[in-house]
C-alpha cells in the first residue's frame, strides 16, 4: 500500500467498518493492484435492502475521518455512484468513488443477485500468503460479472482478457455453467474457447453480437421498468448537479480560479459546462467579444434598454428549464462566469439605461444559482491586475458586489487578493460543504458535521 495515495488506506478502514456494521460486501472487478494502485471507481456489492444503513453509516464514517460525502447517483434502481471527496495537508484534492450495487443490473436488466455474487465470498492473499483486508466473489461469479460488464460496455482490453483468464482457469466447471446460463450455444463455446486460451480479439471485435444475445436472455421486466421510472423522477426531482455563479470585478481573478475550480471538482460529477454571462440558448445566442473599453458605449434608452431587459429575461429562464435543468439533473457541474447580477453592479457595462429598480424587479423571477461566490480583492490590487476601469469606478463595484452577495442566503464572497492555491482551496470548501449539506438534507440526517 502506498504512502502516495491517501485513498488506499482510507478504503481498508471503510472495509473494516463494513465487517463492524455487519454488512456483507465483496468488490467485484479487477482487484490484481487493489487497493495499492485505484485507477477508477470501486464497485462493491452488499446484501439486499442494505444501502439505506450503508448510506447513513458511511456518514458516520466520514464524519470520524474528516472527509466530504458529497454526492450519490442512483444510476439503476439497485446501483449508487457515490462520490467522497477530502483535502490532504498540502491542499491536493482527493476523490473516493465507491459504486455500491445490491444486485448487477444494467440498464434496467437484472443479472446477478447479492445473494449469489456474496455467497462463497474470501479474501485474496497476496504473494507472501497474507489476505489483503477485503472480501471478493468466488472465482465463477467473479468471472461471469467482469465478462457481462465489459460485453454490455463492448470494451474488451488484453489486460481483462487476462483477469478473466486467471478467474476461469480457478474453477472452469462453475463458471462455465454460468456461461450456458447467459448465453446459447454456439456463443457459449466461443466464449469458453476465448476463456480457455485467453484470446478475447474475436469476442471483442463482435461483442454486439454478444450483448444482443445476452439482453435477450435477461429481458426488463415490468418491475424492472416501474423501479426505474421511479429513478428518473426521483432524478428529476432532486437534481446532482450543481449550478455555480462567480462574480467580481475585473481582476479580481475569476477566469483563473473559476477555471481551476472546475477542473479540480470535476470527478465529482459526470461531466461539466461553462457559460458568460448568460445561458445564450438558441435564438438568445451571441457571440461576445472582450473589450478593453467596457464603458466605451453610452448607454441605451429607456424603451431599448427595456426590451433589452425582457429579452435577457427570456433567455435566463428559458435557457434555464430547457438547457441548466436537464444539465444539472445528469449531474454536470454548471459554472457562469458573471451572471444578472452584474447588471445591477454595473449597469453601464451592458448599455441599461432604464431605472435600476425595474432590473432589480426583473431579477426576482431570474432562476437562482445553488451558490454565488464573489472574488474580492482591495481596488488597488484589482487595478494592478487590470486598468480597464478607473480606481473609483473599482471602489464603487467593490461596494455594489458586496452589497449584492451580501444580500443573497447562498453568497459567498473570498478574499482573491491571497495566493491562487488558497484561493482555490477555499472556493472548492464552499462548494463540497453545500454539496455535503445538501445530500445529509435529501437523506434526513440532520445535525452532522461538514468537514473541509
Amino acid at each position: 500500500m502506498t504512502d502516495l495515495d491517501p485513498r488506499s488506506s482510507i478504503v481498508m478502514k471503510l472495509f473494516v467498518a463494513l465487517q463492524a456494521w455487519n454488512i456483507p460486501y465483496v468488490v467485484v472487478g479487477d482487484t490484481r493492484q487493489f487497493p495499492s494502485t485505484i485507477t477508477s471507481d470501486i464497485d462493491l456489492v452488499i446484501a439486499s435492502g442494505l444501502f439505506q444503513k450503508f448510506q447513513h453509516l458511511l456518514c458516520d464514517f466520514c464524519d470520524e475521518e474528516k472527509i466530504n460525502f458529497v454526492q450519490v447517483l442512483k444510476h439503476e434502481y439497485e446501483a449508487w455512484y457515490c462520490v467522497l471527496a477530502w483535502h490532504d495537508k498540502s491542499g491536493h484534492l482527493w476523490f473516493l468513488h465507491p459504486d455500491i450495487c445490491c444486485h448487477y443490473i444494467r440498464l434496467g436488466r437484472s443479472y446477478l443477485n447479492s445473494e449469489e455474487l456474496l455467497a462463497g465470498r474470501y479474501q485474496p492473499k497476496d504473494n507472501s500468503g497474507l489476505e489483503r483486508g477485503f472480501f471478493v466473489p468466488r472465482p465463477s461469479h467473479a468471472f461471469i460479472y467482469y465478462l457481462i460488464k465489459k460485453i454490455e460496455k463492448g470494451q474488451l482490453t488484453s489486460d481483462d482478457g487476462e483477469y478473466l483468464n486467471i478467474q476461469w482457469q480457478r474453477d472452469v466447471k462453475q463458471a462455465l455453467s454460468l456461461v450456458q446460463r447467459f448465453w446459447p450455444m454456439p456463443l457459449a463455446e466461443q466464449l469458453a474457447l476465448a476463456a480457455t486460451e485467453n484470446r478475447w480479439s474475436n469476442i471483442d471485435s463482435h461483442s454486439f453480437k454478444f450483448r444482443e444475445s445476452l439482453r435477450k436472455r435477461a429481458p426488463i421486466s415490468v418491475k424492472g421498468l416501474w423501479l426505474e421510472g421511479q429513478r428518473k423522477i426521483n432524478r428529476l426531482c432532486n437534481p446532482t448537479g450543481i449550478f455555480i455563479v462567480f462574480l467580481g470585478p475585473d481582476g479580481s481573478g475569476k477566469s483563473t480560479v473559476l477555471n481551476r475550480v472546475k477542473e479540480r471538482l470535476a470527478p465529482a460529477f459526470r461531466r461539466t459546462r461553462y457559460y458568460h454571462l448568460r445561458p445564450n440558448w438558441r435564438c438568445f445566442s451571441r457571440k461576445t467579444q472582450a473589450t478593453q473599453s467596457p464603458h466605451a458605449s453610452p448607454p441605451r434608452g429607456v424603451f431599448a434598454s427595456l426590451f433589452k431587459l425582457g429579452l435577457w429575461w427570456a433567455d435566463y429562464f428559458i435557457g434555464y428549464w430547457l438547457d441548466i435543468y436537464r444539465r444539472l439533473v445528469s449531474s454536470t457541474f454548471v459554472v457562469f462566469d458573471r451572471y444578472y447580477y452584474d447588471l445591477l453592479v454595473d449597469a453601464r457595462r451592458y448599455r441599461y439605461g432604464a431605472p435600476r429598480c425595474l432590473a432589480i424587479l426583473v431579477g426576482k423571477f431570474i432562476p437562482k444559482p445553488d451558490l454565488v461566490i464573489l472574488l474580492d480583492a482591495p481596488p488597488e490590487i484589482l487595478l494592478q491586475r487590470k486598468q480597464e476601469v478607473e480606481f473609483e469606478e473599482l471602489v464603487r463595484q467593490r461596494a455594489g458586489y458586496k452589497k449584492v452577495v451580501n444580500s443573497l442566503p447562498n453568497g459567498n464572497i473570498v478574499d482573491s487578493s491571497k495566493p491562487l492555491d488558497q484561493v482555490v482551496i477555499q472556493v472548492e470548501q464552499i462548494v463540497l460543504t453545500y454539496m455535503t449539506a445538501r445530500l445529509r438534507r435529501r437523506q434526513g440526517s440532520k445535525g452532522k458535521r461538514v468537514w473541509m
